[in-house]
């Protein structure tokens, strides 16, 4: 009778943004990542599945049970960590136990394990940095001041992500020197790559996920009892799948930094089966996030599941925001994404993505901002979306029913050829008028274009066009979604503008 055993990291996202300092995020998933591949190098062959920050292993004594327990007991701890666990007596693995196991590990959950709890002196100082913990002094910094934990993040984050410059380094034999050469790894050496470059203290912030997988997956386990033995090799498949994603768009996008032997304006954050999470240079963050999205899906068709697509979600934020609340809005835009992926294909979702410019400091959700800076509400209480997102993120078979996002960055540079960018500003408050005052202000905006005449459209006959950009989203989402609601697509163009490169 075998032993089937499964973890779980209790907290893994409070754990990892306990704090807004970008080395020490990139730290504690660094950390996570760390203990998934030590439990493996523990039991070996016994692992099914480590990464993540959970793990599954079958067990032939109880005594590798209480190895298993004993080891993540010791090294969670030291690392200011907690997990659940869960164990079930089975001939073997199966589809059937394998689902019983998740649900007891569930139940496990919510019994409440205690979260990692480090006493408080009654006069310690506080750290610096999650400032819940007593600190200690640095060393080699006698000013800064960080608790146990929030040290090891930091010098966890030194090799961090060492496996994507590898994966590189396959593709070009040019790449030397690890992680902290290559990669962004504080918000510091992002503000000053912001002001070489001139972005104005901007920068992207990408969360991504692949669509359908856990359905993908238990749709081939059910194929089958044998496909469980499969998958060891379909987790780690999708592991390599984002990782050697990553290390292809970097290659690709980023020549010309690795032709001068300089740093990336990229910081991956999370890399780890489809769960991807990283910061970029905000002009080149669709045509990366799209070769990403592609390349993951390549690699993926070569797994036992069918190929799996991967959508995304794109915080545009100041440097200054707070780095664990542009995730929180990526990841929020990411779920948005995935639902009207779903509406364009049930059954297999096309990469989507959606995306939010945001300049402010105001502590709201996705929905928040766009019901109060981007909602028209007329005297009859008909409501008018300024907006068309999301936007397909690859092309594919379904590029007839809603636009995708390489056209839309297409479309915001025509944009600037033909409205001067004092004109392009103002066309956000042009649609807060009411019907016949913005029809009559878009005529005037209209006159101001240069009536250069081309092989295809005049230049006024291009401005009409862009004014109805993307009125196909609108009219395939009111579809499914059998409601009657406006949707303006221009201001999607005019967000990006700038982002992308437009600037006088």
């Amino acid at each position: 009778m075998a032993i089937l055993f499964t973890f779980d990291f209790a907290s893994k996202q409070k754990y990892i943004f306990a704090t807004n300092a970008l080395r020490e995020i990139i730290g504690a998933s660094e950390i996570l990542d760390k203990l998934n591949s030590q439990f493996k190098n523990e039991f070996g062959n016994d692992v099914k599945y480590s990464g993540g920050g959970n793990g599954l292993a079958v067990f032939q004594t109880q005594e590798k049970v209480d190895q298993a327990i004993s080891f993540l007991q010791k090294n969670c701890s030291s690392y200011g960590l907690t997990f659940s666990y869960a164990t079930l007596e089975a001939e073997k693995l199966t589809h059937e136990s394998h689902e019983k196991l998740k649900s007891m590990l569930i139940n496990s959950k919510k019994s409440g394990i205690l979260p990692y709890f480090e006493p408080l002196l009654p006069h310690g100082a506080i750290c610096q940095s999650c400032g819940r913990r007593n600190s200690t002094k640095n060393p080699h910094n006698t000013e800064e001041r960080l608790c146990n934990i929030c040290r090891q993040k930091q010098e966890n984050a030194k090799n961090a992500h060492a496996d994507i410059i590898e994966a590189m380094q396959k593709l070009n034999p040019e790449i030397h020197g690890g992680p902290e050469k290559w990669f962004l790894m504080n918000t510091d050496e992002i503000k000053e790559y912001n002001s070489e470059n001139k972005l104005y203290g901007i920068f992207a912030v990408v969360k991504m996920d692949g669509n359908s997988l856990g359905k993908k997956i238990r749709t081939f386990l059910e194929a089958d009892p044998k496909n469980i033995e499969k998958f060891s090799d379909i987790s780690n498949g999708i592991n390599e799948a984002s990782k050697q994603a990553i290390a292809n768009a970097c290659c690709h996008h980023f020549k010309e930094y690795i032709m001068k032997n300089k740093k990336m304006p990229f910081r991956p954050i999370i890399i780890g089966g489809d769960d991807i999470a990283f910061l970029i240079d905000p002009s080149i963050a669709f045509e990366f996030t799209k070769t990403v999205s592609d390349e993951f899906t390549k690699n993926t068709k070569k797994l036992d599941t069918s190929s799996i697509t991967i959508s995304a979600g794109i915080a545009f934020t100041h440097s200054s925001f707070p780095l664990s609340k542009s995730i929180e809005l990526a990841e929020e835009l990411l779920s948005n994404s995935k639902k009207y992926g779903v509406m364009v294909n049930k059954e297999n979702p096309p990469a989507m993505i959606d995306y939010q410019v945001l300049y402010g400091s105001l502590n709201d959700n996705i929905t928040e901002i766009r019901d109060r800076e981007y909602t028209i509400y007329d005297g009859n209480n008909k409501i008018t979306r300024l907006w068309q997102k999301p936007y397909l993120l690859s092309d594919d078979s379904n590029s007839n029913k809603i636009e995708n996002i390489t056209n839309l960055a297409s479309a915001s540079q025509k944009i600037g050829k033909i409205l001067k960018r004092s004109k392009i500003k103002r066309l956000k408050d042009v649609f807060n008028h009411e019907q016949s005052s913005l029809q009559e202000l878009l005529m005037q905006l209209r006159t101001n274009v240069p009536a250069n005449e081309s092989k295809t459209y005049s230049s006024r006959e291009q401005f009409d066009i862009l004014i109805h950009w993307a009125e196909c989203n609108f009219k395939f989402y009111n579809e499914q979604s059998k409601n009657e609601e406006k949707h303006e697509g221009i201001l999607d163009l005019v967000e990006v503008y700038d982002i992308l490169g437009g600037k006088e």
